[in-house]
């Protein structure tokens, strides 16, 4: 089974209990059936919180690990063999903070963003609701890089005439109503 493609699957987050570490993963299977089934999401899951625990940060990284004293390749095949098709944890990432809090969002299970904030201790936990809020609306905005400096140069070079011509036309438009 590891030589079929899995392409299809689901993001998870997990933010501990005081919301300084926040863990997002991506666990694919080969179908979306198989991404609904039950033994996989309590693998996503489980698989998520192995990530936080362990603070790996590849798949090779954890495949070194050790889950309920099995080597995680060897958890993984097992967990395969039971669900029957090729699964693979994809990408990992933890953020954590010791003056501040973290949170996370994630959007049908595809896009998901997890977020950090410096806050004073008094107001954690609204900061904790802002952060939920603002993940909120960046899964919806469909982000293609995690930072403006990951932007491909077409793309900026298109934005920025799309941008002047933007302004070219309110110039025209201002210049025919007489004002500056």
């Amino acid at each position: 089974k590891s030589s079929n493609v899995a392409a299809e699957g689901l993001v998870s987050i997990l933010v501990n209990d005081d919301n300084t570490k926040a863990t997002m993963t991506e666990i694919n299977s080969q179908t979306d059936f198989v991404a609904k089934n039950e033994n996989f999401l309590n693998l996503k899951d489980e698989i998520t919180a192995h990530v936080q625990v362990t603070g790996v940060t590849s798949t090779e990284e954890l495949n070194k690990t050790e889950i309920n004293g099995t080597n995680f390749e060897e958890y993984l095949n097992s967990n395969i063999a039971t669900i029957g098709e090729n699964i693979v944890a994809r990408k990992m990432v933890t953020i954590s903070t010791d003056n501040g809090v973290v949170n996370g969002y994630v959007h049908l299970g595809k896009v998901g963003v997890i977020l950090s904030a410096t806050c004073a201790p008094e107001s954690k936990e609204k900061a904790v609701d802002l952060l939920k809020k603002v993940a909120m609306h960046a899964a919806s905005m469909k982000p293609t890089v995690i930072s403006y400096k990951d932007l491909d140069a077409e793309f900026i070079d298109s934005e920025n005439k799309a941008i002047i011509a933007d302004i070219e036309k309110l110039n025209i438009e201002l210049h025919r109503l007489g004002k500056p």
